[in-house]
Parts: structure tokens; C-alpha cells; sequence
């Protein structure tokens, strides 16, 4: 009942609400246009755009020094009944920025247009200073650095004798706009104190500049051009051509780093009287800029010339890149782009052994002035790292370049051949003169002991080979070497400690493989057995097969890899403990008449954990885990597709789960292995290579294994059968029973049914199992 009566009080309320109560909407105005400030007033034209749905009762414009002003501020209410009005902002202020809009008011409210924005500005001029001053002559610089709101439409000078001269008196006018002007005032009194204003005038108003005061009964004197500018001194001077109203006691220069010197600044005393006089500035400071004015006193107080700058810089100059390098030659040059305080006399290169070379070490002189210029260094000793700065010298010293560095070498000559060069003397590596070969071939040999001589080699159109070298203990001389076309061997160097190809960058398959395609480089090193160190930092592309094997004392491999390869094993390496291969994508990618071939092998090594495999995505034909003594964990797998005919975990007695080889699976008819891993507990990690085409699966001596539950996920009998054997803690058989069932059903959908238990802690039947006695 009482939601019925609610109802039918809402429905009353809404059919009774009337057209009074509808609201009444804000009429719309809007500026047509802004006037020039004019008697610190400004026309503003609106209009009325809509009266909304009741009566204007009152229109204008408010302003403010705020934005968005409102009728709270300064307001002007137009008294007309036209659409369009125009009002005055008024009593405003110059060199202020106002905001105004239009505003209409009815019985809804008040309604603004949009504000615009208008400035007061006057212009900003300076009086610059006096120049060109004669007996009764002067001329004024003025500069207009800001127009202000509005144009600029006439500047000049205004003077007097009384201070703040106004264009009320006397002035000159000399064009508009913004910019620097000069005013020549003629007829000047003797013995008369003149004060000078630079003006402006914009639609605004005027404004003045700072006041220079020139007193007429002063000398004029100018200043002399400045010469010999060193080091030591500069050379200036000046004439007094007129002593003004009584005689010159003193004339001379000052200078400062700052403008406009005076007597208080640094100066000389050149004698008194009229005429021309020399003057020597001292104690420059080099790379420095100097300002200069003549001077003259006379007993009515000092006047000063005109202004002149130099600077006591040296130049500026640079080096260009070396050139045409050989052991005995190089080319480079430079250029002066800047000569500085005074001209260049003398530019070339200089260059020694040792850094920052001058021209008191080997130098050229490649002429003067500004420009390029080429230069030759001679002399040069082979092999040598030399230091080079271009130079440029003028009367106040010697700039230097940035240094570059080079090393002399004759590789600019050596020799490109297609051929294999066998090297088998130390003699023979000596005289190595390529960058290219068709092979490198360094074996069977205790003499040869350094490989430094081969450091013009960048490219081996087919294979490196360096075995059974008795004495040699480094690649150094290899590291230029970029480009090797189809595979690296190095093995059996008895002290050999490092193997570091840092700038071999790619693989360019110049070589057909007979078997194997898009595989373009074989990677062998093996029985180095004082190896160390094996880094190939900037290789990128794939290797056919890889293998680095029995080098026990090797700790380090970096191959970051872009890519894959057919195989990838690391054996018997059991002081592995840094591995770097982040990039390394895939392994055993290629096939021989459709079958693939290839695989992983991690045998023997110091590592912990396989987290370098972090990049890795798939594996075929083989995958072997095994004889791993510090490995603990294989999750850095866990992102790896490995699809493969035989699945090995061996071996590894700390390792205590296969989670990593969670996404393996089977690849034709496969095998697993997983046998000798005495702290394993949990298989679960091969479910999925469970349910694959298995040949036959093999589970052995995993002192810790309590259950093999996983292996319900087998779907049928295997061709080669099923063994779980010498597992002295398992009792858990039960994940067996898909299998025992198809034993005894003679389900062969995968093969024959063979099953073999022994040794375990519990070793039942098939019918066991089946029956439910699968576990103690």
C-alpha cells in the first residue's frame, strides 16, 4: 500500500510541473574587436549573439590585470539597445597587460565571451654611447631593443642643456622600428654640458632612454687601430684633435677585459698637447677579450674615444683523420677554421710516440693562414702507436687540436689469396703478409710461439685450424681476424690459456656442405689442457657443430650467439663454471634426407645450473645431461621446445628435479635415460616426453627416488620396454599401471610390452600392479 501511494505522488509531482519552472538559459556575447590604447583608454566593440530566453538587463565589458575578469572587476555598461555596442576599458595603466571580455546579464545570470588579451607597452630604447666627436660635432647611438604593444613609429635623439631633454625640446628623428640607429648633432657650443636621451614612440606613447651627459669643453680625441697584437703587447694609440677649452695635460689608452674603459682601468700616459701618439698595451692575457679607448684630460675633466675590441686568442684548429697507413707512412691534415687574435704564420701536424706531441717534437708546416692543409707524417716505425694534433700558430702562440691516435702498420699492403697457408715455422709466421686467406693452417709445431705477426689477417674464406702446437700460449695476433667462412679447430695446444676472437663478427657460408646445409660454421676445442678462457664476444649468426671438450681447466666460454646451430656439446670440461651463450636459440635444426640430425650434449662440467640457457627454444636428435657433479637445478630450460630421439639425465648426483624439461617431447621413436642422479626426487618433469612414441625408457640407481608417477603418462607399450631398476628407495610402482594393464592385455599399440623390475625397494608383478598392490 504505501509503495501505490508513493507512486502516485511521483506521478502527480511530474504531469504537474509547469513551463514557469523550466529553466531560463544565459544570453551569448562575444569581442568583435580590441582598438589601440588611446588617452589610457581602449575602444572595445562586442556584441549580443543571443539573448537567451529572457531580457538582456544589462551589457559592456569588465577588465582586470587577472585573467577571466568578471563584473566584480573594473566594468563599463553600454546604455544602447543595438545588438552591437562599443565601450571603453578606461584609467588604464601603460606598461601593463589587461584581460577583458564582453559580459550580458539576465534573469539567469551572467554570461562572458572570451577574453582577449591587450598590453600597455611603451618601447625599451638605450642611449648607446657618444662617437664621431669633433669640435662641435657629435654622433649618438641609440637602439630600440623592445617595440613594446605596438610598432615603433619614429625614434631619435632628444637634447638639452638641462638634464632630461624631452622632443618638447631639441631632437632629431631617425626612422622607426626596432634596431640599433645613429643621430649626428651639428653645431654644438663651446664651453656648454649637453645631456642626451635616445627616444621611441609607439601607438602607446614615448619612452626614453638612459641620459649621457657630454660636456663640450672636454678634448676630443680618437682612438688608433690596434696592430701587432702578441703574447708580450699589443700596439694602440690615438690623436687629440682638439684640446676643447683649455690645454690637454694628459693622453694616453686604457683597456679592460670589460667595455667602456676608463682612467681607472689600465692605462698609459703618452704626454699632453695635440696630436698623434703610440701607445704599447702589456700584460695581455692570452685567449682573453680587450676593450681600448683613447683618452685626454684637460683641466675641464677627461674625454675618451671611440671604442675598439681585439682579443689575444690563439686559433682555432683540427685535426683530420689518418689516412693511407703503412709502417713507415700515414697521411692526415687539418684545418684552421679560426686564426684567432692575429694571423696564422705557421700550420701542419705534429706527432710522437707518446701523447700530446707539439712542434717541438715531429712536425710539418703545411703554410699559413685559415684553411685546409694535408700533411705526410714520415719516419714512422712499424707497429708503433703514435699520438697526432694539428697546429696553428700566430703572433700570440700555438693551439693544438684534440689528439688522434693511430698505430703504423703494414697491413695496407698485405696480400689477398684464395690458397691455404700452412704455417710451420716461427720464421714463416713472421713473414705473413695477408688480410685474406683461403685457409689458416698452424700445426704439429714447437717452434712457433707468437702469432702477433698475423695481425693484418680480418677474413679465412674456409677454416682455421691450430692443433698440436707445443709452445704456443696465445692468439694474440688473431684479433683483427672478422670473417671466417666455414669452421674454427683448436686442439691439443698443450699451454695454450686462451682462446679470444673478440672481433670475429659473422659466418658468410662461403663453403658448400656436402650433408648439411644452412649450418655455416663447426666449432672445435678440444684437449687444450691448460685453456682458461674462451670468448668470442661479438660473434652473431649460427655454428654448424659445436664442440668444446676435454680442456679441464677451462672456466669461461662466451659465445653469444644469434641463433643455432646442428650440435652443441660441452664435455669433460669439469672446471666450467661461466657460461655465456644468452642467445643461443636452437640446436639440431637440420636434417639429412629428412631426418634430423644433431643435438646437445652437457657432460662433465662445473656448472650449477643451466640458466645460460635462458634463450634456448629446441633441440633434436640427441639431448644429454650427464656427469654434471655440481649441477643443481635444470629450470633454466624450462622455455625450451627439445624435441629429440634420446633424452639423457645421468649422472648428476645433486640435481633434485627435471622441472626444466617440462615442455620435451618425443621425436620419432625415442629413448629416455634417467638413471645415477642420487639426490633426485621428483621425474614429474618428463610427463610430456612420457606421452610421445617411446622406444624404450630406462630408470636406474636414483638413490632418492620414492614414486615414478609420471609414468602413467605412458600411452602403451614401448618397442624397446619399460626398465626400472636398482632404485634402493622406491616403493611407489603404482604410475606404472597403464603399462602392467597393456602388459597383460597385449595392448601393442606402440610395440611388444616388455617390463623389468629389480633391485628396487619394491619390485612387484605386472598382475600386482594391476590389482592394486602397486606400493609399500
Amino acid at each position: 500500500m504505501k509503495k501505490y501511494i508513493a507512486y502516485l505522488l511521483m506521478a502527480f509531482m511530474l504531469f504537474n510541473c509547469s513551463d514557469d519552472d523550466a529553466p531560463v538559459n544565459l544570453a551569448e556575447v562575444e569581442i568583435l574587436s580590441v582598438s589601440e590604447f588611446v588617452n589610457n583608454s581602449i575602444p572595445v566593440t562586442s556584441r549580443i549573439i543571443s539573448q537567451g530566453e529572457d531580457a538582456i538587463q544589462e551589457r559592456g565589458i569588465c577588465w582586470s590585470t587577472s585573467a577571466n575578469p568578471t563584473t566584480s572587476d573594473n566594468t563599463a555598461i553600454d546604455e544602447s539597445a543595438q545588438p552591437q555596442y562599443i565601450v571603453n576599458a578606461s584609467n588604464l595603466e601603460v606598461n601593463t597587460t589587461y584581460y577583458i571580455r564582453a559580459y550580458a546579464i539576465n534573469s539567469a545570470g551572467t554570461s562572458y565571451s572570451e577574453q582577449e588579451e591587450v598590453s600597455t607597452h611603451l618601447p625599451e630604447v638605450i642611449t648607446v654611447n657618444i662617437t664621431n666627436i669633433t669640435s662641435n660635432s657629435i654622433a649618438i647611438v641609440g637602439e630600440v631593443v623592445n617595440q613594446g604593444s605596438t610598432v615603433v613609429t619614429e625614434r631619435g635623439i632628444s637634447w638639452s642643456t638641462t638634464p632630461n631633454p624631452t622632443i618638447e625640446g631639441s631632437y632629431m628623428a631617425e626612422g622607426n622600428g626596432e634596431g640599433a640607429y645613429i643621430v649626428n648633432i651639428d653645431d654644438l657650443e663651446q664651453n656648454q654640458i649637453y645631456y642626451i636621451r635616445a627616444y621611441a614612440i609607439n601607438s602607446i606613447g614615448i619612452s626614453y632612454g638612459n641620459e649621457i651627459e657630454f660636456n663640450s669643453n672636454l678634448p676630443v680625441v680618437n682612438t688608433t687601430a690596434i696592430t701587432n697584437i702578441s703574447d708580450v703587447l699589443v700596439e694602440s694609440g690615438g690623436e687629440v684633435i682638439d684640446e676643447g677649452g683649455t690645454a690637454v695635460i694628459a693622453k694616453g689608452i686604457c683597456w679592460s677585459t670589460t667595455p667602456n674603459p676608463t682612467i681607472d682601468n689600465s692605462i698609459t700616459n703618452d704626454g699632453a698637447g695635440i696630436g698623434e701618439y703610440t701607445s704599447n698595451i702589456t700584460g695581455v692575457t692570452v685567449n682573453t677579450n680587450y676593450y681600448v679607448r683613447a683618452y685626454a684630460t684637460n683641466s675641464s675633466g677627461t674625454m675618451y674615444g671611440n671604442e675598439i675590441e681585439f682579443n689575444t686568442n690563439l686559433p682555432e684548429v683540427n685535426t683530420a683523420a689518418i689516412t693511407n697507413i703503412t709502417g713507415i707512412s700515414a697521411e692526415s691534415g687539418g684545418e684552421v677554421t679560426n686564426e684567432g687574435g692575429a694571423s696564422v704564420t705557421a700550420k701542419g701536424i705534429c706527432w710522437s710516440t707518446t701523447p700530446n706531441p707539439t712542434i717541438t717534437d715531429n712536425a710539418t708546416n703545411d703554410g699559413d693562414g685559415i684553411g685546409t692543409f694535408t700533411s705526410t707524417l714520415t719516419g714512422l716505425i712499424e707497429n708503433e702507436t703514435y699520438y697526432v694534433r694539428a697546429y696553428a700558430t700566430n703572433n700570440i702562440g700555438t693551439a693544438y687540436s684534440d689528439e688522434v691516435e693511430f698505430v703504423s702498420n703494414a697491413c695496407s699492403s698485405a696480400n689477398i689469396t684464395a690458397e691455404a697457408i700452412i704455417l710451420s715455422t716461427q720464421q714463416e709466421v713472421d713473414d705473413f703478409n695477408y688480410s685474406s686467406v683461403g685457409s689458416l693452417i698452424i700445426e704439429n709445431t714447437s717452434s712457433i710461439t707468437d702469432l702477433s705477426p698475423l695481425s693484418c689477417l680480418t677474413s679465412i674464406e674456409v677454416y682455421l685450424r691450430i692443433i698440436n702446437n707445443s709452445n704456443l700460449t696465445s692468439l694474440t695476433g688473431l684479433e683483427n681476424l672478422q670473417e671466417i667462412g666455414w669452421g674454427i679447430t683448436i686442439e691439443n695446444n698443450p699451454v695454450l690459456t686462451s682462446i679470444n676472437l673478440e672481433n670475429v663478427v659473422s659466418i658468410t657460408n662461403n663453403v658448400s656442405f656436402v650433408y648439411i646445409e644452412d649450418f655455416p660454421m663447426t666449432l672445435s676445442i678440444k684437449n687444450n689442457t691448460n685453456l682458461i678462457t674462451v670468448s668470442m664476444p661479438s660473434l652473431s649468426g649460427g655454428l654448424g657443430d659445436a664442440e668444446i671438450e676435454d680442456c679441464v681447466n677451462l672456466t669461461t666460454i662466451e659465445l653469444p650467439l644469434t641463433g643455432g646451430g646442428l650440435g652443441f656439446d660441452l664435455r669433460n670440461l669439469p672446471s666450467l663454471v661461466n657460461l655465456n651463450i644468452d642467445n643461443l636459440t636452437n640446436i639440431g635444426a637440420a636434417t639429412i634426407n629428412g631426418n634430423a640430425i644433431g643435438g646437445m650434449s652437457i657432460s662433465n662440467t662445473g656448472l650449477v645450473n643451466l640458466d645460460a640457457f635462458v634463450s634456448f627454444e629446441r633441440s633434436s636428435r640427441y639431448f644429454s645431461i650427464t656427469n654434471n657433479q655440481q649441477l643443481q637445478n635444470i629450470d633454466g630450460l624450462s622455455n625450451a621446445l627439445i624435441r629429440t630421439e634420446g633424452l639423457n639425465v645421468s649422472g648428476n648426483p645433486l640435481l633434485t628435479n627435471l622441472n626444466g624439461l617440462a615442455s620435451a617431447t618425443t621425436l620419432n621413436e625415442s629413448s629416455l635415460g634417467i638413471s645415477n642422479n642420487a639426490s633426485l626426487t621428483n621425474i614429474d618433469g618428463v610427463s610430456n616426453f612420457l606421452g610421445g612414441s617411446l622406444y624404450t625408457v630406462y630408470i636406474s640407481n636414483n638413490d632418492s627416488l620414492a614414486n615414478v608417477d609420471v609414468m602413467s603418462a605412458l600411452g602403451g607399450c614401448t618397442y624397446g620396454g619399460v626398465t626400472v631398476e636398482n632404485n634402493n628407495v622406491l616403493t611407489d610402482l603404482c604410475g606404472l599401471t597403464n603399462y602392467a594393464n597393456a602388459l597383460i592385455n597385449n595392448n601393442d599399440m606402440y610395440g611388444p610390452c616388455i617390463l623389468n623390475l629389480s633391485g628396487n625397494a619394491y619390485n612387484p608383478s605386472p598382475q600386482d600392479i594391476v590389482d592394486g598392490n602397486c606400493s609399500q
